[in-house]
């Protein structure tokens, strides 16, 4: 059946020009009614003429497959799938909010990264497509799911409801909504009995949403937790906080004035002062010492009894606020540590740490020049060398890693430490071909392996064919297995031209849980490693059609050929 179906695309596609161009079993195809088989015939629009035996030119057949219609499905057929949905291919789940502050911007990011390949699909298809889409990605109902609660699509939402699959998600849809402020969703949400959870109330007050909160507490008894005051204290929202306070009685932990205080909300933590007796820990002063606050450090000194530690004067040096170690040197008596001078000069702080040698006895350490120069702060590293600091060779093996030649250089010609195998190893990794090439014309110490390695990792393909032709360490097989792994072709085939390390079937593997078809297939064709379990097991998770059929691909050519492919997949999801 298929390979007669192949021979109707082809003849449809423009392949065979003409009848008598065609091959004598297309030829025949054509001219037979019969031939047809039932399962093709299903798909094909009733035939108005007679079953009788009629010209090549003008058969039933031939009629059909001239249809401009046909041909447009399956030009966009062309690779087993229509053309608007080859870009929901890689598109994975996003992060869900959790009660741990520190996921939100990646929650955020994630969403908006998703609406940024949905909003202009549905702006052109609406929901007309979304059967299709499910049918082709199995992977994308969650997702669609998600994305249309996070973002108040109602229509969306309602074809999920109206079709049955609104409640195939794990996540409450109640807490969802109202994380991103969806207030005009969630009375439908509620009304069909979706789940929400203390989470609602928690993730709608770290975000600010007052109206949300506000329908939330009036209309379900979800209930809240004292996380929702610390996230929107936090956060710098007195209005929920002033809600949450005088209309729940979940209260807040010190967290609450400890958080607000290292950002700065200044008349925050003065309202919980007054209003809340929870109180703050050393965290209030020390974090509000490192963001450089100094009205909140000054207001803490007088208010509250709490204090802070050494981390308070160690952190401010450290980020550069020299108006706080002064504050703090003439009214606290914590002082600070060797770090402080060691933190100041590696973010190239020079006023600090000359005020820190000047005024405080704790001096610094080998750390202070080492971490200048990883930072690239050369005038740091020569100020330091001037006034007897010592490094090690972790100072040059830090500066090559993160690309600063110029320090490198001046280590090179002034400082005797030297460096390490780290040294050329870091600096090939990150694509510094320049210290690369430095390190090799005037250090002795070389690298190991793990430079090619690195730099096939992160796809530098100019370091990997200079480190080719000039050093004698050479790769392992990891090179081109995670040059593959994260779709970098062009370092692949390089060390498939030029090297004899080769690869293991993890190439295919992890090329294949990223989504790098082209790499992919380059291997199959290529190379003789093949795959294991783990790969058909991603592509059939993710809804990756495309690399399903390219690892049968061998087993079974005669059903996974192109052609046949961009009918078959026609056949199955013609909408």
């Amino acid at each position: 059946m298929f390979n007669q179906i192949a021979i109707l695309v082809a003849a449809t596609m423009g392949v065979h020009q003409s009848m008598q161009e065609a091959p004598p079993q297309a030829r025949d195809l054509l001219s037979e009614p019969g031939a047809l088989t039932p399962s093709l015939a299903a798909v094909l629009p009733p035939l108005s003429s007679p079953t009788a035996r009629i010209s090549p030119l003008h058969s039933p057949a031939l009629e059909v497959l001239r249809s401009v219609e046909l041909v447009r499905t399956i030009v966009d057929f062309q690779d087993g799938m229509y053309s608007d949905m080859v870009q929901f291919l890689r598109l994975k789940a996003p992060s869900l909010p959790s009660s741990d502050k520190h996921t939100e911007p990646y929650v955020l990011a994630d969403f908006e990264a998703l609406d940024r390949v949905l909003a202009p699909w549905y702006a052109v298809h609406g929901t007309s497509r979304l059967g299709v889409l499910f049918e082709t990605h199995r992977h994308m109902h969650h997702i669609v799911l998600l994305h249309s609660v996070f973002f108040g699509l109602v229509d969306v939402v309602w074809y999920l409801h109206r079709n049955g699959l609104l409640f195939m998600t794990y996540y409450p849809h109640i807490d969802l909504a109202a994380f991103n402020g969806m207030l005009r969703l969630l009375p439908f949400l509620h009304a069909v009995g979706c789940r929400g959870t203390t989470k609602a109330i928690d993730g709608a007050a770290q975000r600010g949403h007052l109206q949300v909160i506000q329908w939330l507490v009036a209309n379900r008894m979800d209930g809240a937790t004292e996380l929702a005051m610390v996230g929107a204290a936090a956060n710098n929202h007195l209005d929920v906080v002033e809600f949450l306070n005088e209309n729940r009685r979940d209260g807040c932990t010190s967290a609450a004035m400890d958080l607000a205080a290292g950002r700065g909300h200044y008349r925050m933590v003065k309202w919980l002062h007054a209003h809340r007796t929870e109180g703050c820990t050393t965290h209030a002063m020390n974090d509000a010492a490192k963001n450089g606050h100094l009205d909140v450090v000054e207001w803490l000194h007088t208010t509250r009894t709490e204090g802070g530690t050494i981390k308070a004067m160690n952190q401010a040096a450290a980020s550069g606020h020299l108006d706080i170690v002064e504050f703090l040197h003439e009214h606290r008596q914590e002082g600070c540590t060797t770090s402080a001078v060691d933190g100041a000069a590696s973010n190239g702080h020079v006023d600090v740490v000359s005020w820190l040698l000047e005024h405080r006895t704790e001096g610094g350490t080998h750390r202070a020049m080492d971490g200048a120069a990883c930072n690239g702060h050369l005038n740091m590293v020569q100020w330091l060398h001037d006034r007897g600091f010592e490094c090690t060779a972790s100072a040059m093996d830090l500066a090559a890693t993160h690309g600063h030649l110029d320090v490198v250089q001046w280590l090179h010609a002034n400082r005797g430490e030297g460096c390490t195998k780290q040294a050329m190893d870091g600096a090939a990794t990150n694509g510094f071909i320049m210290v690369v090439q430095f390190l090799h014309a005037n250090r002795e110490e070389g690298c190991t392996t793990q430079a090619m390695t690195g730099a096939a990792r992160y796809g530098f393909v100019d370091v990997v064919r200079w480190l080719s032709s000039n050093r004698s360490e050479g790769c392992t097989t990891h090179a081109m297995n995670l040059a593959a792994t994260y779709g970098h072709m062009d370092v692949v085939q390089y060390l498939h031209a030029h090297r004899k390390e080769g690869c293991t079937a993890e190439a295919v593997d992890g090329a294949v849980e990223h989504g790098h078809f082209d790499v992919v297939e380059w291997l199959l064709a290529n190379r003789t490693e093949g795959c294991s379990g783990r790969a058909q097991f991603w592509a059939q998770e993710n809804g990756w059609n495309r690399l399903a059929r390219l690892l049968q691909r061998k087993s079974m050519p005669e059903w996974t050929s192109d052609e046949c492919n961009s009918y078959r997949m026609l056949l199955r999801y013609r909408p």
